[in-house]
């Protein structure tokens, strides 16, 4: 059976991004950027905010903190299997991994 896989791209130079799909066996990979932000939960006014992704009593140095993987847009590779599903990044039976850029 014929491998079909469909791009969508906003840098053509990244398409040898698709290297890592095809020979590992993901269905899907779509590039990151790692961010160290503390993000804080935005309320209504008069009430408290609560932190998204910390303890603050237990407040990490920036340095000591892996981050977070936030998507950035640059590239999207999936089968095409995944497509005519209406899907671009998926667990649950799927394999997808992100590419830092």
């Amino acid at each position: 059976m014929e491998e079909v896989y469909a791009l969508f791209v906003n840098e053509t130079s990244k398409m040898m991004k698709m290297k890592k799909m095809t020979k590992h066996g993901y269905d899907s990979v779509f590039s990151v950027v790692r961010r160290h932000h503390f993000r804080w939960k935005e309320k209504k006014k008069g009430e408290a905010t609560e932190p998204l992704n910390l303890n603050p009593s237990r407040r990490p140095r920036r340095q000591d903190w892996n981050g977070e993987l936030c998507e950035n847009g640059s590239f999207y590779f999936a089968t095409k299997d995944l497509i005519n599903k209406g899907l671009l990044q998926v667990g649950h039976g799927y394999k997808c991994c992100t590419i830092g850029v």
